[in-house]
C-alpha cells in the first residue's frame, strides 16, 4: 500500500495520526503503516473534530484523496497547519504542539516541538 509506505517515511512509530478517506476501510491504513490513530469519514468530518482529535494526541492529519474533503476543511488545515505531503495518493498536515503539555502528562509520551 503507497499511502502506508508514505505515512512511514514521513511519521515516527509512536505519531498518533488521524485519518479521512473515501473508503469503506480506513483501518487499512493506520493497519499497514503500522500506526494507530482516529478515522472520520469525509462526509461527517468537522473541525471540531480535527481540534478534537489532534488536543488527544494526534500529530498528523492524513487523508486520500484530497479532492475529497469538504472546502471549508480544505482551508481551515491550509491556514493552520503545516502541508507536509501532498500528491495523488495522499495528503498530510502535520499538526503543531497547541496543547501538547497536557497530552504529554496524561500519556506519559514526550513530543518533539520543532514543527
Amino acid at each position: 500500500m503507497i499511502a502506508a509506505r508514505m505515512i512511514n517515511n514521513i511519521t515516527t512509530k509512536n505519531d498518533l495520526i488521524f485519518v479521512s478517506t473515501n473508503t469503506n476501510t480506513p483501518s487499512e491504513i493506520l493497519y499497514y503503516s503500522d500506526r494507530k490513530g482516529w478515522y472520520v469519514s469525509y462526509r461527517d468530518i468537522t473541525i471540531a473534530d480535527i481540534e478534537s482529535i489532534r488536543e488527544k494526541g494526534a500529530r498528523y492529519f492524513v487523508c486520500t484523496p484530497i479532492d475529497r474533503l469538504p472546502e471549508k476543511i480544505l482551508k481551515y488545515l491550509n491556514n493552520n497547519y503545516k502541508l507536509i505531503q501532498n500528491n495523488s495518493t495522499l495528503a498530510i498536515w502535520k499538526f503543531n504542539c497547541r496543547g501538547m503539555a497536557k497530552v504529554e502528562e496524561e500519556y506519559g509520551v514526550k513530543y518533539d516541538s520543532s514543527d
